[in-house]
């Protein structure tokens, strides 16, 4: 009895040993999950705070706290609790990291990108208004590489930002303010130097310098060509959706050509994060492929759907016809209307595809000529019918080209 008690505790012990072994408990029946927990760092050990959290390209609406931490229920894994699943954290449509996990193996984990004190070079920069040139205090800097390392930081008074202690290899550097478009830049890092780069934001709804059109024309009399001066000229800028790519597909920056976004392990990809607007043209003299809708068509092409709001101006025509409107615009097309005292009301479409720097258009007003109408009522039979009650209805020129309708009343 003794030999058998002692080969069963020697059986126990060994399976304990075996267990222990991969660092974790056994794994955790799927009715006993309850959800995960967890803390994401960077390779300085500071938390990553505000990044969203995809698990196997799902949104989860969760996104990480001022500690970096999340918490996920069962249900946000679509390969099971005791399968591997990659939790992808980004933000503005780029992912800075991702892990792959198992999540009942460890339901408390710390996921940290890179390691700290083991690089030599220097990054740093100053995050600027792109169109007013001031510095911007409060960006979020978030340096991160494909070999899986991430830093952030915040911008100081003037804008200004540093990472220290940088490994060499292919960075990239991407800024988030809320009410700015996100800006990125690429760099190639050496042991020992130090890297200057700034970053560009772009305030929503404001058009970048170098992407807008003026837009200036002349307005005429169709009938003489004399410019019709004190008009009213109104312009709305279709912008609409620019560049929307097939889902789940990037531009290669190097090639220009598609590249599907897949799961590699590590940080530093840049595909599709979530639905917000994606880093445009990158600062530092490195570009992100697309830059928004204006952008060359030798360009790469766009990253994902980035639009400004509708431009709608107005203004009125000088003493020689001409009008100028004063904001450059945007976008697929330009809606003009235009009236003026003596004359029939006119509209106006013009296209923007391959437009830059400047539109001039040349617009016409048809005058308002009093015609006398003469005409005959008569019955079914062509009988002239007397005393009946004319009133004629001036259609607006909008009828096609034909008669005018007119009703008739005894």
């Amino acid at each position: 009895m003794g030999l058998r008690l002692g080969g069963l505790l020697g059986l126990a012990l060994i399976l304990l040993a075996l267990a222990s072994c991969g660092g974790h408990s056994s794994v955790t029946p799927p009715g006993d999950f309850t959800r995960l927990t967890a803390q994401v760092l960077d390779g300085a050990g500071n938390p990553l705070a505000g990044l969203n959290v995809r698990v196997e390209g799902q949104d989860t609406g969760v996104v990480t706290g001022s500690d970096g931490s999340f918490a996920l229920n069962a249900g946000a894994f679509p390969n099971g609790v005791n399968s591997s699943n990659e939790i992808l954290l980004g933000k503005g449509g780029v992912v800075i990291g991702s892990e792959a996990i198992v999540p009942a193996d460890d339901t408390d984990i710390t996921i940290r990108f890179g390691d700290p004190g083991t690089g030599t070079a220097t990054v740093q920069g100053v995050a600027l208004n792109e169109i007013s040139g001031a510095g911007l205090t409060g960006v979020q800097v978030t340096l991160f590489s494909v070999e899986g390392g991430v830093f952030q930081t915040t911008s100081s008074g003037g804008g200004n930002f540093t990472f220290n202690y940088v490994p060499a290899g292919s960075w990239q550097l991407v800024g988030f303010l809320a009410g700015y478009q996100p800006e990125m830049a690429f760099l190639d890092v050496k042991d020992g130097e130090t890297v200057d780069s700034s970053l560009n934001l772009s305030p929503d709804g404001q058009i970048r310098p170098g992407d807008g059109v003026k837009v200036k024309g002349v307005l005429k009399d169709s009938k003489t060509g004399e410019p019709i001066a004190g008009a009213f000229v109104s312009c709305m800028a279709d912008t609409g959706y620019m560049g929307v790519p097939e889902p789940g597909v990037y531009n290669d920056v190097a090639t220009g050509g598609p590249v599907t976004g897949g799961g590699n392990s590590g940080s530093g990809e840049v595909k599709p994060m979530d639905d917000s607007a994606p880093p445009s043209s990158g600062g530092g003299g490195s570009t992100l492929p697309g830059n928004g809708p204006s952008g060359p068509p030798d360009e790469p092409g766009n990253f994902a759907p980035w639009r400004y709001d509708p431009q709608y101006q107005e203004t009125t025509t000088g003493a020689d016809g001409s009008f100028e409107f004063p904001n450059e615009v945007v976008g697929y097309s330009l809606y003009f209307n235009y009236n003026a005292d003596g004359y029939l009301s006119g509209s106006h479409y013009e296209t923007l595809a391959g437009v830059s720097g400047e539109i001039n258009v040349s617009l016409e007003l048809d005058p308002i000529i009093p015609t006398d109408v003469t005409g005959l009522v008569h019955d079914s039979d062509g009988n002239p019918v007397e005393g009946a009650y004319v009133e004629f209805i001036f259609g607006g020129g909008f009828t096609g080209g034909g008669p005018s309708p007119c009703r008739c009343r005894r």
